[in-house]
């Protein structure tokens, strides 16, 4: 009989896809994560889209709205987000600069310590995670979204700073978790997709050549990092 195994994937989003100038308040990017945390020679895109996040300066602070791609081949049947880790440089956060404002709930963490960004990434100076429930009823699905603020905090202590890793698609802006159900005897490769940072008006580097089949992500996006 076979048994349903868990498979976790992550993916590093792209950042940043779209990029509105106007007043302070009204700024906004968007990052897709589109290549997997795994070791450049291993990667080999285009790969669809996973997720995007788009970031938007309010009066309030940063407003984050998580939206996953429930076309995306990285998904499965019974896949949910686990998780985003997202590299920050402003002041040190506490649970109450973290404000809930639609959709999936999140369980937000405050990370000090810049070594332990997932899939083996570390930030120039902070991160930070937020976490989804597992259980069934509570899950954030392909099909849905969440939306959540950091009061006080600005665009550019997110889109200034960012994380690396050897070997790895770097510099990246944040990294996304998703579990993949499978009704198999192995659990299947580890991915992550990650939000990529590109320099203003620079094309895609070597390092888009990369990804697995295995992990579903696909980019065919040409980047452009905020400044």
């Amino acid at each position: 009989m076979q048994s349903s195994i868990l498979r976790r994937r992550w993916a590093a989003g792209l950042g940043a896809a779209a990029l509105l100038l106007f007043a302070p308040s009204a700024m906004a990017v968007t990052i897709s994560y589109e290549l997997p945390a795994t070791a450049l020679p291993s990667q080999d895109p285009p790969y669809p889209v996973v997720a995007t996040l788009t970031i938007v300066q309010t009066a309030a602070g940063v407003q984050f709205t998580l939206d996953p791609n429930e076309a995306s081949p990285g998904y499965g049947g019974s896949s949910f987000v686990e998780r985003v880790d997202i590299a920050y440089a402003g002041d040190p956060l506490t649970d109450a600069d973290f404000l809930q404002v639609s959709g999936t709930v999140g369980d937000f963490e405050f990370e000090a310590n810049p070594n332990n960004v997932d899939a083996g990434y570390a930030a120039e100076l902070y991160h930070f995670t937020v976490d989804f429930p597992s259980s069934p009823a509570d899950r954030l699905l392909p099909g849905g979204s969440s939306t959540w603020t950091i009061l006080g905090a600005s665009l550019a202590d997110f889109t200034g700073t960012f994380a690396t890793a050897n070997n790895k698609p770097s510099p990246i802006y944040s990294v996304i978790s998703w579990i993949f159900f499978v009704s198999s005897g192995s659990a299947g490769p580890l991915c992550r997709a990650m939000a990529l940072v590109m320099s203003p008006c620079s094309l895609i580097f070597p390092a888009m050549n990369a990804c697995i089949a295995a992990c579903g992500l696909a980019s065919t996006i040409i980047a452009l990092a905020v400044s």
